[in-house]
């Protein structure tokens, strides 16, 4: 059984002026119900709207709240790997990471911590469901599939970055030297025993998706290509 205590809460956010307000209000109920001790960390990856403005007002004066507030727009695995490396430097235990647009229910914390201290060092959302539009979704269960038959590691169907990691894997994780990161293929490649949580993956809250087409392919390159022989393979076969 794996012991838990202290827990980072990461929230990278870009843009989410919409959400912010909100998603703190859910955060600190869960906060006031936990018998573990709760750190939430938001990475702010650059926001050119009022989410920085926000975000400073609504954790003014919470000592269990911090954020790291990046110089640009550095894309949503970089301001992960920000917010690993910094809650590395914590005593925390496990880092729980969830999207700033409320898709990710942080409520869900309490069920992924009791699969945790079965002996869990991942614990992984798996959706379900997906309330997009049946033209992304499809995308969606194309990409999956494709990476899931040629990835040379096991990496979970609809499986997103919701996630709970032990500290060992935050560690790892942290000490690999890849510039391009696909954290759910680096989540799966460190090993340890990981396990699966079925949820339902709400709507957003408001706006739209802060994802454009090119930044979806660069994600689904990244995450055949890195982790897969397919590129060597097509080039052997073409030349």
């Amino acid at each position: 059984m794996i012991s838990i205590q202290n827990i980072t809460i990461l929230v990278p956010l870009f843009n989410e002026e919409h959400s912010i307000t909100r998603l703190i209000e859910r955060l600190d109920k869960l906060v006031a119900q936990s018998a573990e001790q709760i750190h939430i960390l938001f990475v702010d990856d650059g926001s050119i709207d009022n989410t920085p403005v926000l975000l400073e007002k609504n954790i003014e004066g919470k000592t269990n709240y911090s954020a790291l507030f990046l110089s640009r727009n550095f894309g949503h695995a970089p301001a992960l790997t920000a917010g690993l490396h910094e809650a590395a430097h914590s005593q925390t235990d496990a880092v729980f990471i969830i999207d700033g647009d409320l898709q990710d229910p942080p409520e869900l914390l309490p069920s992924f911590l009791a699969k945790m201290k079965e002996g869990y060092d991942v614990v992984y959302g798996v959706r379900k469901n997906r309330k997009e539009g049946i033209v992304k979704r499809l995308c969606y269960l194309i990409y999956y599939r494709l990476q899931h038959r040629f990835v040379n590691v096991h990496m979970p169907l609809d499986a997103g970055d919701f996630s709970l990691l032990s500290k060992r894997v935050v560690t790892l994780i942290n000490r690999l030297p890849e510039e391009s990161r696909y954290m759910r293929g680096l989540r799966s490649w460190v090993g340890f025993k990981q396990a699966g949580i079925p949820y339902e993956r709400d709507e957003r809250m408001q706006g739209s998706s802060k994802y454009s087409p090119g930044a979806f392919i660069k994600l689904a390159f990244n995450g055949l290509f890195n982790f897969s022989e397919l590129p060597v393979r097509f080039i052997v076969t073409t030349v």
